[in-house]
């Protein structure tokens, strides 16, 4: 379980570091690293939910007014704000990630930067075989 929890604020943290490189008044880098983990939670939702509806032959289509569209938002929101809303320990995670050496930060990066180009990728294959599957 720590792995997990590792890996996901190793992620917050790698997007902090980009954001926090970009300028921009209207946002904090915080909220703006917030905001993309909670895109990618749903992106994997939709990715995980669209593989299911392709391997089962279900035609479907996700609406806010049903429970699969707005209970993902709600549990992601949840979540979110579940795990960074206390800033004492997602900034005790950094202090451990800047003392990495650079070759572990490097390749921790890389994953990060993989995983979030395979989840944006899975995300455009899954939304095309939906649209194919006849019902």
């Amino acid at each position: 379980m720590r792995t997990i929890a590792t890996a996901y604020y190793y992620t917050f943290y790698q997007l902090h570091r980009l954001w926090s490189k970009i300028d921009n008044p209207l946002m904090s880098v915080f909220y703006r690293a917030e905001l993309c983990i909670m895109v990618l939670k749903l992106w994997l939702f939709l990715v995980v939910y669209g593989y299911t509806c392709v391997l089962l032959g279900i035609k479907s289509t996700i609406s806010i007014e049903k429970p699969i569209g707005f209970l993902p938002i709600v549990l992601v929101l949840l979540s979110t704000h579940y795990l960074l809303s206390k800033p004492g320990k997602w900034q005790s995670y950094f202090e451990v990630f800047e003392k990495w050496p650079r070759r572990k930060n490097r390749i921790a990066g890389l994953m990060v930067w993989a995983a979030v180009l395979l989840i944006a990728v899975n995300l455009f294959i899954s939304i095309h075989l939906v649209r194919q599957v006849k019902n």
